[in-house]
């Protein structure tokens, strides 16, 4: 399965952090009301009209971004930043369940719950907790079950997907989608089908008040099948993602008729035939039929009279009448009698199913695939290439926007969840797209059909009429641009600009269509009269008179300015912030790191500010103009964009960014025409990004100990890794160097190992024999190493040295040393080697990493020069970590194998007796470097019994080589977990 379930360790994290809330619910109930109001999205619905809010449960809170709306990623970017949640953004929502946005609360309102429902609630969620993470509290978890699933507003649907939520890899979701799935796909394991039938299922459908004791069993049971059997799903995540996908691929099933049950048989040309036959198509049945095109080729008769005005029964009474005509003009055969379904007419011009309830009305009406087809070669043809088409418009909710479009000249549209829409090649990957964003399968139509037609139909010289409501037309204007995607603008970025020509407000004749973008350039009589409304007694003109510099023009271009020097030290210090910080910490850091004299940072500006700071200041606003930060971060915040985080910032760069966006502000305060300057051919991909959670995802490690290590790191500049074989050394130091610079840039990491005979020439510098006869002087890798890290300031450069102990370093550094400590660094220090009058020197950006493992008789006691100058930070076994999600634990239990956790059970009991016994000690403990990279696949007996006959076992022989009793004893338990003798 290619999906990732981003998702997870965001909602898991939030769990965590809500639970501390469960005394403190009033200041909850504030944090997420000013989370609303500072996004400027409406909050939901949490409490009976009128009524205060007094109390709120967790799963509600979860409750308000996993239903089907258009802004859960905008909400959770919110989250984050409320509560502290440091796991990344989700970046999809693949089997995330979703509530009906009218019953979003798993309380009843003031009046109709209990006293203690909302107690309850928090209750089970504690428990529920306890219990996935540690196995602790079953009866306590069942009892509180059966408590609340009795509840107002809540039952077996609803309370499974909030345990499903918070802990999605213990708790299975049992809604409607997987209900179905479990009983009605072939997959489903028989254990499975005959646990659900005998203990779960109450007239044919699952029991709604589910006893929490069997749901727990269940859960218990499907697990062990998907670990046993081989399924198209892996755990729950992805059997709830399958569940989705069978739902939607078993969709067309709920269509009737079906072909084999009814067709009119009317091909694509009969039906275009038809359409220019004004006897059969008169005005009311093009309008129906033109309606159903418009809003996505389905809807309901309801959802029809909500877009286009008409009581629904018209559009009924309509295609009843068209019908008939259709039959007496074509003789085309009616529906079977037995198969009509009291449909006698309408399946000439359509299929239909239940509206289900996600949907407004009973019966959705689908347009038969011909008629479809032969509707939109009307369009195509009714409309000379070179003419103009006609748009009516909403420029945000009841023209909210208006005033800002018209002054700016563009029209845009929102929809943030979909980037650029060029990207996408078809109005189904639009559509999937905004189904996956806001995980669910409803269709969309009127949103995808915007977003297409904006970018693909659309076209520079056709006219936008602009409403307000349903009520009123306020603008009129002329398209002046193809599809831009402007990344500088909070909202709404994709936009068009448009010359504004007429400006006023006008009354609507009659009721205009509710949609944010609709074509009606195939209603002439309509065409006319909005023209006529607004003054154009002929079309108006379109110009394009936009200056579009040339690539030429950009070169030759050079920028004097200062500020130019700050834009990759912004870029480079988020980078290594985790993507985003305060001002003050950019500024801080940017202070600390980049050469900036005490006489810069005395310097003032007119309004007493530091000129350094408010030109860091100032190139941080051109980086958010060109799209490299992200505007829509909270004030205060300076924050990656994804352009950001993947482009290379150069000066070249620099100076072309500034260029352009002088002349482009300088075009918006004179009013003229925007110019078009596209700099993407001079944008250079960086090395794929590595962050803190990159790391943190790869090593067995909490968060605090990895702040530690890059605390110690950033102001000792060197640090040794020591630790007992196995626990990952060499492992964790590439992947620390990539955290700290923030992506994988192995040009700037040199990698070597020490050895009893590696010298000061090898590492420094030293005449080496020549070709022929003679000798030259040769630098050493450090020494070119330090060379590469000094000519690239702003980055800084990692020196790894495995086995760093089995070198004298006396010896290999000489007289140098001491330039390798934190506050002998840079010129100012510089010293000339043996070999060189050149003064050499270490620079500041360059970082030493060195390993050394704890458990090698053969080394001598570390020297004390290396002592002094280096940290020690010492790496332990990870067999018994469980603080968090990326725990060994976690990677444990992720492997499902009984075997694996006798064996981790047994290494655990191992590394005790190590530890105790006094000829060895914690330093000869074994790691878990052993054991990692095993996937359920990999995971069979005979890998995990090579691994301890040649890795594990050898080690002990040395360990224990005069001590047969323990060697005898820990051979006999360690093959004891095969069950061997």
């Amino acid at each position: 399965m290619d999906t990732h379930f981003t998702w997870i360790p965001f909602y898991m994290e939030l769990a965590d952090k809500l639970r501390a809330y469960a005394d403190d619910r009033s200041a909850l109930i504030q944090k997420v009301k000013a989370l609303f109001e500072r996004m400027d999205i409406k909050l939901p619905t949490l409490e009976s009209a009128g009524a205060e809010i007094t109390d709120i449960d967790p799963f509600t809170v979860f409750g308000l971004f996993n239903k089907s709306f258009n802004q859960r990623s905008t909400v959770l970017a919110g989250i984050a930043e409320e509560f502290g949640v440091q796991a990344p953004i989700p970046a999809d929502f693949y089997a995330i369940p979703v509530l009906n946005p009218m019953q979003a609360v798993f309380y009843g309102f003031i009046d109709d719950r209990g006293d203690q429902d909302i107690d309850n609630l928090w209750a089970l969620f504690s428990a529920a907790l306890d219990y996935a993470d540690h196995g602790e509290g079953k009866e306590h978890f069942s009892h509180l079950f059966n408590t609340v699933i009795r509840q107002t507003s809540v039952g077996l649907a609803k309370l499974t997907m909030g345990l499903f939520w918070v802990r999605p890899h213990t708790f299975v979701n049992l809604d409607g989608t997987n209900q179905n799935y479990l009983l009605a796909s072939p997959d489903t394991p028989p254990q499975v089908v005959s646990f659900i039938r005998q203990n779960m299922v109450k007239k044919k459908n699952f029991n709604k008040q589910l006893d929490g004791a069997v749901y727990l069993s269940f859960c218990d049971l499907f697990q062990d099948a998907i670990q046993q059997d081989e399924l198209p799903y892996q755990d729950f995540p992805s059997f709830s993602f399958c569940a989705w996908k069978y739902r939607k691929s078993h969709d067309e099933e709920e269509w009737f008729p079906s072909p084999e049950e009814y067709t009119p048989g009317l091909s694509v040309k009969n039906w275009r035939d038809l359409l220019a036959d004004t006897e059969v198509f008169d005005e009311k049945s093009m309008f129906v039929v033109q309606c159903l095109y418009d809003i996505g080729g389905q809807a309901t008769c309801k959802e029809l009279s909500r877009e286009y005005g008409e009581d629904p029964g018209f559009y009924n009474i309509v295609s009843t009448k068209l019908a008939k005509r259709i039959h007496r003009r074509t003789g085309c055969p009616l529906i079977q009698k037995e198969s009509s379904e009291n449909a006698k007419w309408w399946p000439i011009l359509y299929r239909g199913k239940d509206a289900g309830e996600e949907n407004a009305g009973v019966y959705i009406w689908r347009l038969r695939d011909e008629l479809k087809e032969a509707l939109e070669l009307l369009g195509q043809n009714k409309i000379n290439a070179d003419s103009p088409h006609y748009w009516i418009y909403a420029p945000g909710r009841n023209a909210s926007m208006w005033d800002e479009f018209y002054e700016k000249g563009i029209m845009a549209l929102g929809w943030h969840e979909i980037d650029d829409l060029r990207q996408y090649h078809s109005a189904e990957e639009i559509q999937n797209k905004l189904q996956q964003s806001n995980e669910t399968d409803k269709s969309y139509p009127n949103d995808t059909l915007a977003l297409w037609n904006f970018v693909n139909v659309m076209k520079p010289g056709d006219i936008v009429f602009c409403k307000k409501g349903s009520q009123f037309i306020v603008g009129c204007g002329v398209v002046e641009s193809d599809y831009e995607y402007d990344t500088t603008r909070d909202m709404y970025k994709h936009i068009r600009r448009v010359n504004w020509t007429k400006k006023g407000v006008w009354n609507h004749p009659g009721k205009a269509v509710l949609k944010t973008l609709t074509e009606i350039t195939f209603y002439p009589d309509y065409v006319q009269k909005l023209l006529k409304l607004v003054g154009f007694d002929e079309l108006p003109e379109f110009k394009n008179d936009a200056k579009i510099f040339t690539e030429d023009e950009i070169i030759e271009f050079k920028s004097d300015s200062k500020i130019k020097k700050w834009f990759s030290p912004i870029i480079e210090v988020l980078l290594k912030l985790n993507g985003e910080a305060r001002r003050t910490e950019v500024h801080e850091h940017i202070v600390k790191t980049y050469p900036i004299s005490d006489e810069e940072m005395q310097k003032k500006n007119k309004s007493g500010q530091s000129q350094v700071l408010n030109d860091i200041d100032w190139a941080r606003n051109y980086l958010n103009y060109e799209g490299f930060l992200d505007s829509n971060a909270p004030d205060g915040i300076w924050k990656l964009a994804d352009l950001g985080k993947t482009i290379m910032m150069t000066e070249d760069l620099a100076e072309k960014i500034i260029r352009k966006w002088v002349i482009i502000k300088a075009a918006e305060r004179k009013g003229e025409p925007i110019p078009t300057i596209d700099l993407t051919a001079f944008y250079t991909k960086r090395i794929k990004p590595y962050t803190q959670y990159d790391f943190l995802h790869d090593i067995y490690m909490p968060a605090a100990q990895y702040t530690t290590l890059t605390t110690l790191l950033r102001n000792k500049k060197n640090i040794i890794l020591q630790g007992a074989p196995g626990v990952g050394k060499t492992y964790t130091a590439r992947r620390l160097a990539w955290a700290m610079m923030g992506e994988k840039d192995d040009s700037r990491i040199e990698f070597i190992q020490f050895h009893q005979s590696y010298s000061y020439e090898d590492f420094i510098m030293g005449y080496r024999p020549k070709e022929g006869s003679g000798f030259t002087l040769h630098e050493g890798v450090f020494y070119r190493f330090c060379d590469v890290a000094r000519n690239d300031p702003n980055r800084d450069y990692f020196f790894i040295i495995d086995e760093i102990n089995r070198g004298n370093l006396s010896k290999i550094f000489g007289e140098l040393l001491m330039l390798i400590e934190a506050d002998k660094r840079g010129e100012a220090c510089a010293m000339k080697p043996v070999y060189s009058e050149k003064p050499f020197s270490v620079p500041k950006n360059l970082y030493i990493i060195g390993m050394m493992n704890t458990a090698d008789r053969s080394l001598a006691m570390i020297d004390y020069a290396l002592r002094r100058r280096f940290s020690f930070f010492e790496m332990e076994p990870a067999f018994g970590s469980a603080w968090a999600e990326n725990s060994f634990q976690s990677y444990c239990d992720g492997l499902q194998s009984e075997i694996f956790t006798r064996l981790i059970d047994q290494m655990r009991l191992l590394n005790d007796a190590i530890e105790k016994d006094s000829s060895l000690g914690a330093g000869f403990c074994i790691g878990h470097s052993y054991f990692c990279n095993l996937t359920p696949d990999t995971c069979t007996e005979e890998h995990l019994r090579s691994i301890v006959e040649y890795d594990i076992l050898p080690l002990l022989r040395e360990y224990w080589f005069d001590d047969k009793s323990s060697l005898d004893t820990w051979e006999k338990n360690l093959r004891g977990v095969f069950h061997d003798e």
